[in-house]
């Protein structure tokens, strides 16, 4: 018995299974426990080359012909083992949609019928734009928990916001993605009317948009401009954003799958490092009627552009192991186990996992540009600006293990440049008084609940007040009203 159970333990087979455990499993390991397991991984994987090396050169001295049958016997083991990896993709594909849509330049049957119901004007609460892919359909409602406005904004149907703002009101304007419209709460519990019911003195337009990058929110606001006088402009920058800022299609960085399966404005920078905004490559339904024709064609014309899809992605790959391989890679939690499996540092962490939060990495100066443009356009316009900072989950998951904000190199940058922002994370931090922050509490399954909505919304209203009174006082200091608490 003990000898059946030591040869077992010390088996090629069990050391291979092991290993490829970890990466499910290194998440759930003790923090004391960590690096006793990566020492013993990184002996196995010692053991495991030097034992293959070393029963080559025996049966090479001893036995030429055996070397030539077992030579043969491995690539039929190998055969079937890429045998196993295509059932396995079978089983992958039937339980995980995105997996054949995100690794082949073709449409799924989810997008393809979400497009048809966009060209044919049929989506619920959404509609087709010409100039930021989409927008909130006027006077609509997603099953009685979401409402738009006659004007596409989000609020009661029956309220209309004029050009100017009404009298002894302060106007401000939130642009963005679905943290600022408020996705999984109600209209009344979304940050924004949160605000205005904090300050009788505000009104504040929910201009956001569920799926938005900042490029969607800033072409958004220089059609907005000129239409609504206000006297604050704030943009919503949840931190995944940065992908969306270069993404020339959605489903190129969610998977393939989204209910938004549309082309979008996109930000990139030329040789010269000027920052250019980039119309949607469908800018029409006659475009994305011949995407439903001939989507491999025109998604490949797309990729080309996108900065965060390579044509080499697991449709290119002949062998079922490597697209199962590099599905297991994407998926995020696997991709940080195996980050934290060996230790690799915060640099190439950040690269691999972090949207590219690293100073003067590609994304990031894109980011940083379009904000300055952003910034500048508003203060032209004669309002003033606040930036948002939404954390995502996996940002206060690595605040609460690291003590750092993961977009700290964004803060650093507008901090450099005296832009007034607001950081939620801080905001959610000081509201735990620097304890762990429940993700649980904080999130419903996505976003904000209703609790951190307020909480945000009478911060803003507050750093608003604040700096009406700094105003009033000559006081124009951008640290006092950064924070919009004194």
């Amino acid at each position: 018995m003990r000898k059946t159970v030591r040869s077992l333990l010390i088996s090629p087979l069990t050391q291979v299974c092991f290993l490829a455990a970890l990466p499910l499993t290194f998440h759930w390991i003790p923090m004391s426990l960590r690096w006793p397991v990566r020492l013993l991984a990184a002996v196995l994987v010692v053991w495991l080359v030097l034992s293959l090396a070393l029963s080559i050169v025996r049966i090479a001295r001893s036995k030429p012909i055996q070397l030539v049958f077992a030579g043969v016997l491995a690539m039929l083991l190998y055969a079937a083992l890429e045998l196993c990896f295509f059932f396995v993709e079978r089983l992958v594909i039937a339980k995980d949609a995105t997996f054949l849509s995100a690794n082949a330049l073709s449409l799924s049957e989810m997008n393809h019928n979400s497009i048809r119901a966009f060209i044919d004007d049929e989506v619920p609460f959404y509609r087709f734009d010409a100039d930021t892919g989409w927008s909130l359909r006027p006077n609509s409602d997603f099953h009685d928990f979401y409402h738009s406005n006659a004007q596409g904004f989000r609020g009661p149907a029956n309220h209309r916001y004029t050009e100017h703002a009404p009298p002894e009101k302060t106007r401000a304007i939130a642009l963005g993605d679905s943290f600022t419209f408020g996705s999984e709460v109600r209209d009344a519990h979304a940050w924004p009317a949160r605000a205005q019911e904090a300050d009788p003195d505000l009104e504040l337009i929910n201009g956001g948009v569920p799926g938005y990058g900042l490029t969607q929110s800033f072409v958004r606001y220089q059609k907005l401009k000129s239409q609504f006088q206000t006297d604050y402009v704030i943009v919503g920058y949840m931190t995944e954003n940065i992908r969306r800022t270069l993404n020339v299609y959605r489903p190129f960085i969610k998977g393939g799958v989204t209910g938004f399966p549309f082309a979008k404005p996109f930000s990139r920078l030329d040789d010269s490092g000027e920052l250019e905004i980039v119309p949607p490559l469908l800018p029409d339904k006659e475009s994305y009627e011949r995407l439903l024709e001939n989507s491999r064609t025109i998604l490949s014309d797309m990729a080309a552009k996108d900065y965060y899809y390579s044509l080499d992605r697991l449709s290119s790959a002949v062998l079922p192991s490597v697209r199962v391989l590099r599905y297991l890679w994407n998926q995020e939690r696997i991709k940080e186990n195996i980050l934290d499996l060996f230790s690799v540092n915060k640099t190439l962490r950040e690269m691999w996992i972090d949207h590219s939060y690293t100073k003067d990495s590609y994304p990031l100066r894109t980011v940083c540009e379009l904000l300055t443009r952003f910034v500048e356009e508003v203060k032209m316009s004669g309002a003033k600006p606040l930036i948002g900072i939404f954390p995502t989950r996996r940002d206060i998951a690595r605040f609460n293990e690291e003590g750092i904000d993961p977009c700290q190199t964004l803060r650093d940058y507008l901090d450099a440049n005296g832009y007034d922002y607001i950081a939620v994370l801080d905001v959610i931090n000081e509201h735990y008084k620097g304890r762990e922050i429940p993700l649980k509490e904080v999130y419903l399954k996505f976003h904000f609940d209703e609790e951190i909505n307020d909480l945000i919304g009478r911060n803003i209203a507050e750093w608003i007040a604040a700096d009406r009174a700094a105003e009033k006082r000559g006081d124009a200091s951008a640290e006092v009203r950064k924070r919009g608490l004194e």
